[in-house]
């Protein structure tokens, strides 16, 4: 039995901000009671949280699993390890996969954090076996990282993943528009030479599915949005933008920089203050958009380098000290719950003891050599960061920690 001591609680869905004693047991939340008030009878592990910070686990929306097992690709153990270490409790994991197997061992698999398989939607020229693989255990249905082109499929497959109450994510880009850009396409995109993909491109698949979605119904969420004008045509779907969108912009590109090749691109300062903006209030999730790619695939000229960064190890600290902790809580675990139909967010008695405690202050400089994850690029190389996880707990469990405890008897 686990108790978290004198901690400073942020937990928007009960109004609970301020010191707070949480006790666990059989890996639920047991009660929550002003700090020091008397505890429940019993033998506590106490952890003591005073001068942290302490909120419902982080969930991440989009994190990228490749099922190809060589021994430079992030497998399920390292990115379970990264994601705890970072203060992560559940991942939604893409894997691009229609085997019922892959997906059942993700979701079973006992790990540090729970690994939540996003199976795929499309097949040749047709749906997957949306059934099979929500019995296996997939939470959401998703093409990602490629379009999903045909609107008559996402049509289909809203109505076909409704039918199970799992949602559709879609990665919102024209593919005929975008014309195999590399960057954002723009002033810089033509000094530098580079092929561009413009914000219409993203605005256009946007405003195309979320009318799909409008006219048909189902569940809508669009994986990563990174341009200003995509925000009036997100109607009822939920979305994510990528922490790395909210302080970045293609100026990273400089120096043909390929740790800052990502899709959805980085784009100008207007597109990241309106999405910060937006995630501020409430309308936008954020997400690692971890995707992890081995360094010879990076090593290249800026055309031919793969797109993606890791980011599970900075996503966090990025989004709490832009957001500051009650947006923070809304846009990494709240909102991804409400969005996706998973418990958590928010620590009522009952619920499943899932909880980051955080030190909001710590100062640390970003280093991907030192990152669990692989890959180990990252465009926020050598930028300090402000905020890092001290304790993960998943399931009443310590996932990852430095906080020190005492057994305390009452």
């Amino acid at each position: 039995m686990i108790a978290l001591s004198g901690g400073c609680l942020c937990d928007p869905a009960q109004g609970l901000w301020g010191p707070a004693d949480i006790y666990i047991r059989a890996g639920r939340i047991l009660a929550v009671v002003p700090s020091g008030s008397p505890a429940p009878d019993g033998a506590w592990q106490v952890y003591d949280c005073t001068g942290r910070l302490v909120v419902p686990g982080p969930i991440d929306t989009l994190c990228r699993l490749s099922p190809a097992a060589e021994p430079w690709r992030e497998d399920a153990d390292t990115l379970a390890a990264a994601a705890s270490s970072a203060g992560y409790t559940s991942l939604l994991v893409y894997t691009g996969s229609a085997d019922p197997d892959i997906i059942s061992g993700l979701a079973r698999v006992r790990r540090p954090v729970r690994l939540l398989p996003v199976a795929a939607l499309s097949a040749g020229d047709g749906l997957c076996d949306l059934g099979r693989l929500a019995a296996a255990g997939a939470v959401a249905y998703s093409d990602w990282p490629e379009p999903t082109s045909d609107p008559l499929r996402l049509r289909r497959g809203l109505a076909y993943a409704g039918a199970l109450g799992r949602p559709v994510v879609v990665h919102p880009e024209d593919a005929s528009l975008a014309q195999g850009g590399v960057m954002h396409e723009g002033s810089r995109s033509f000094a530098m030479g580079l092929r561009g993909v413009p914000g219409v491109a993203e605005v256009v698949a946007v405003a195309r599915d979320a009318a799909l979605q409008r006219a048909f119904g189902g569940r809508l969420h669009f994986a990563a949005v990174s341009a200003a004008e995509s925000l009036p045509f997100l109607g009822d779907a939920s979305a994510s933008v990528m922490a790395h969108h909210l302080v970045l912009t293609e100026a990273a590109v400089a120096g043909y920089d390929t740790a800052a090749k990502l899709s959805p691109p980085l784009r100008t300062e207007a597109d990241r203050a309106a999405l910060l903006q937006a995630a501020r209030s409430g309308r936008l999730l954020v997400a690692s958009g971890h995707r992890p790619t081995p360094p010879e695939e990076k090593a290249c000229e800026y055309d031919y380098a793969a797109f993606g960064a890791s980011a599970l190890e900075t996503a966090l600290a990025v989004a709490l000290e832009s957001l500051g902790p009650e947006a923070f809580v809304h846009a990494t675990s709240l909102g991804p719950a409400r969005a996706f139909g998973l418990d958590g967010g928010t620590l009522p008695p009952g619920a499943p003891a899932d909880i980051a405690v955080l030190d909001a202050d710590a100062l640390w400089t970003v280093r991907p050599e030192a990152f669990l994850s692989r890959g180990r690029t990252s465009p926020l190389a050598g930028r300090s960061v402000r905020g890092r996880a001290v304790l993960t707990i998943v399931g009443g469990e310590v996932a990852s920690g430095d906080l020190d405890c005492c057994i305390k008897m009452h």
